[in-house]
């Protein structure tokens, strides 16, 4: 993500993110478990729980990226249709809950060109 996109100069593309996340209880260790391991409903702490919400955010420009850009507002990426030169992103974690966390196994954002 810290690199960008920069298309070169203004294209037509398709933005697809690829976002897999697990919520974790970083409080739930093994050594603090008392009741018997097969009655355990999760080994490694990885069920969910808490309010925990993780998303890709974009930023769009059609200057040169590595001049003096004029970048327009973050705004939330689903797979959607953009027309511009160059393309910043970042991942938006939130937790409403100090025992979970937010673990992110899968994180990409693909550019194809359309016509």
């Amino acid at each position: 993500f810290s690199a960008g996109i920069d298309l070169g100069s203004v294209q037509k593309v398709r933005l697809d993110t690829n976002l897999a996340v697990q919520t974790v209880n970083i409080q739930d260790l093994v050594d603090s478990r008392a009741n018997n391991i097969d009655d355990w409903i999760d080994f490694d702490g990885l069920t969910g729980g808490g309010s925990v919400d993780a998303y890709i955010e974009v930023r769009e420009t059609d200057d040169n990226p590595s001049g003096s850009p004029t970048w327009k507002e973050w705004k939330r990426l689903y797979t959607a249709d953009y027309e511009a030169r160059a393309f910043q992103f970042r991942l938006q974690m939130l937790s409403t809950d100090p025992i979970y966390t937010i673990y992110v196994t899968e994180l990409g954002v693909t550019a194809k060109e359309i016509a």
